[in-house]
């Protein structure tokens, strides 16, 4: 018994006496209500958890946490899985507060296995989940309480092939991906995976060649996903794992790739969590505005917009530097880029079939991880299918600690009614840095 739980009868006894010494609790109508039943307690201990007994069939227990805040309201058990090996699923239902549970592999509840945090909400605060376990082994569970409600709730364990609910499998394989057409504009699907699982799907990309988008969102396991050039799976385009988090375990990343082209994409599980994922193959903003701009122009960003100009990844507007005014446009306005990035700010259309020598300006200054991270200006003369990098000196890297204008002669494009001018920010595998900040970009006629 808790010690919370003995100092709670003790009460109930004091009051008792009280009750007996002033004469209440007599017949009639004049007597004191009982006091209330004493609030849930926490179940177990590290040093000696419930035993909840072997999950040859299922196990059904009826569980309760004291209210706590983060780490404290917890309760311990342990149980045995059965002689077969496979995926166990392990439900809390019926709760009334906000729950996890966390598996481990040692009574000293020290060495986790995998938790379970929202992967698959079946109902307010439900918990369930599933991983691989090893036949007749014993396993730890601590169930914990988060929001300071004291509560009760249903602890299941099913063993493989027990469970009401099919769990998520793997969808198609190496030798029959699913199709999921061509990627045009947007293409979206809801996947599934099984417990350390890889589902297999191809695409084709659409007749615009550049950086396509590729995301698992709304996950409930940590993912990854790997871009093949082949029908084997075998000649790696890109991998993406956490490259760019947006939420827990999403996975959104970028890849340049050529038009009108079949790729392969593998999904990989590596929590041995069984879940659902929304994957979105996004075509590059190729045609951007359908206005077209004339020159001069000017874009100080100072409405605090980005004035017309499209991104990739979470470029956009800051008050951290401005070379003039009150904002600037930077690659990461809340922090340090991600590593493995590969993300662009791109101008509307611009006609430079009027001009006679015309220019690019800018002001600029980066923090970026010297020589293996790089920023890039890109132009391209047919609204954004292929670029040319027009960078001075072929690209920007290590740290520039103020504003500094630059020039670059647009007179070789002008030629052109259709002319795209990009910045763009690529970064590798480690380290990252406060990026790069573009304000006052200027098209000039002469």
């Amino acid at each position: 018994m808790s010690t919370k739980s003995i100092w709670t009868k003790l009460l109930v006894l004091i009051f008792s006496f009280s009750l007996l010494a002033s004469g209440g609790g007599g017949g009639g109508g004049g007597g004191t209500p009982p006091p209330p039943p004493p609030p849930p307690a926490d179940e177990g201990s590290i040093a000696s958890p419930v035993n909840l007994g072997t999950a040859t069939t299922t196990i059904t227990h009826a569980g309760a946490v004291s209210a706590g805040s983060i780490n404290s309201g917890t309760s311990f058990y342990t149980f045995t899985t059965g002689s077969t090996a496979g995926t166990y699923t392990i439900s809390l239902t019926n709760t009334n507060s906000d729950l996890d549970w966390v598996l481990l592999s040692d009574s000293g509840f020290n060495t986790l296995i995998t938790w379970c945090d929202n992967h698959v909400t079946s109902g307010a605060n439900n918990e369930i989940c599933s991983v691989i376990l090893a036949a007749g082994t014993a396993y730890y569970l601590a169930v914990d309480e988060y929001d300071s409600v004291a509560g009760s709730f249903t602890l299941t364990i099913n063993p493989p092939g027990s469970s009401s609910t099919p769990l998520p499998a793997n969808e198609g394989s190496i030798a029959s991906p699913v199709s999921l057409g061509t990627a045009s504009t947007t293409i979206t699907h809801a996947g599934s995976i099984s417990a350390d699982g890889t589902s297999f799907y191809t695409f084709t990309t659409g007749s615009t060649a550049g950086t396509y988008t590729i995301s698992l969102t709304n996950t409930h396991s940590d993912l990854s996903w790997d871009l093949f050039s082949n029908s084997g799976f075998t000649s790696l385009v890109r991998y993406c794992d956490n490259f760019v988090t947006i939420g827990a375990n999403n996975e959104i990343c970028s890849a340049t790739l050529t038009a009108g082209t079949t790729y392969y994409l593998a999904v990989d599980e590596w929590d041995i969590v069984a879940g659902t994922f929304t994957l979105t193959v996004t075509s590059p903003a190729a045609a951007p505005p359908s206005a077209v701009y004339f020159p001069p122009l000017i874009y100080s960003f100072d409405t605090g917009t980005r004035q017309g100009w499209t991104t990739s990844g979470t470029w956009n507007v800051n008050t951290t530097y401005a070379h003039s005014g009150t904002y600037s446009v930077t690659d990461s306005p809340s922090g340090s880029y991600s590593n493995n990035s590969n993300t662009w700010l791109a101008s509307p259309r611009i006609d430079l079939t009027a001009t006679n020598t015309p220019k690019l300006t800018f002001w600029h200054r980066h923090i970026m991880e010297d020589t293996f991270d790089f920023g890039y200006v890109e132009l391209s003369m047919n609204g954004g299918s292929t670029w040319t990098n027009i960078t001075p000196g072929g690209s920007y890297t290590g740290t520039l600690s103020t504003f500094t204008l630059v020039t670059i002669d647009l007179t070789p494009y002008k030629s052109s009614s259709q002319v795209v001018i990009r910045f763009r920010l690529q970064t590798d595998i480690s380290f990252v840095y406060d990026g790069w900040y573009i304000d006052d970009i200027g098209i000039s006629v002469n």
